[in-house]
């Protein structure tokens, strides 16, 4: 099940991720879809959750295609 993260603090958050890659998060703002394989025994991104500063949550949906305009 994909991964939601939500910048819950007053300031921008920088969060690593697994693979190397990391998220830049605005207050408030969501990153969705988020393979749990770049969130598992993440000591970072934890420490951030017991702080209060970020909700992770496992979500059922699926992530949303980006629609662009159609030829038909």
């Amino acid at each position: 099940m994909p991964i939601n993260i939500t910048n819950r603090s007053k300031q921008l958050l920088v969060i690593p991720l697994n693979s190397g890659a990391t998220l830049h998060l605005a207050p408030g703002e969501e990153a969705g879809g988020i393979d749990p394989i770049e969130t598992k025994n993440n000591s970072t991104l934890e420490k951030m959750a017991q702080r209060g500063w970020v909700s992770v949550a496992e979500t059922d949906e699926a992530p949303k295609a980006k629609r662009g305009r159609g030829r038909g």
